[in-house]
């Protein structure tokens, strides 16, 4: 079974992603709507990157942001500190 990020880690990897300049932004807000107690990360992406999203396109930056979420899940996964 997979480890999921919850609620406070998924809100602090975006912010992480947010200061690190991706260039997504504007997709902010629909991140942030999407936060809700108990929610997982992974819905909140399926929601995000489904078809039409401007970061389904190709060229957009969801390639680097998912290299960025992957070295992340792999930082915490080492420290011990994801949530199950």
């Amino acid at each position: 079974m997979h480890a999921a990020y919850t609620l406070t880690n998924a809100k602090e990897v975006w912010k992480t992603v947010l200061n690190n300049s991706t260039g997504i932004t504007a997709n902010a807000h629909k991140v942030k709507s999407e936060f809700q107690p108990g929610k997982k990360l992974s819905k909140v992406w399926r929601k995000l990157t489904k078809e039409g999203s401007p970061l389904s396109k190709p060229g957009s930056k969801l390639t680097k942001l998912r290299a960025f979420l992957s070295k992340e899940r792999a930082k915490l996964s080492k420290e011990g500190s994801l949530l199950t």
